[in-house]
């Protein structure tokens, strides 16, 4: 059977963060990557999807310079890929 194609880099651009998250990404093909952002608490702020096409780029999270300092989670998920980052806000 086949699988969906899934990033084969995945990394922050900048943590910490201030007004925005930049993720870099490689990718063998086109797929649909969603980011989920949380906070310490595990509260669900953000969720959005995001259309990539096969090769490398980057991802810009904006409008989250009004969240205040602090510790924050950062989920991706790109077919059956998913991977987690803990991001500080300056």
């Amino acid at each position: 059977f086949l699988r969906a194609p899934v990033p084969t880099k995945l990394t922050v651009l900048n943590n910490p963060f201030r007004d925005q998250i930049r993720l870099q990404y490689s990718v063998t093909g086109n797929q649909t990557f969603t980011v989920h952002l949380y906070n310490a608490a595990g509260a669900l702020l953000r969720k959005q999807d995001y259309q990539l096409t096969g090769g490398s780029g980057i991802y810009t999270m904006d409008a989250v310079e009004l969240l205040p300092a602090g510790v924050y989670h950062l989920s991706t998920f790109c077919g059956d890929y998913k991977q987690s980052f803990k991001l500080v806000k300056q």
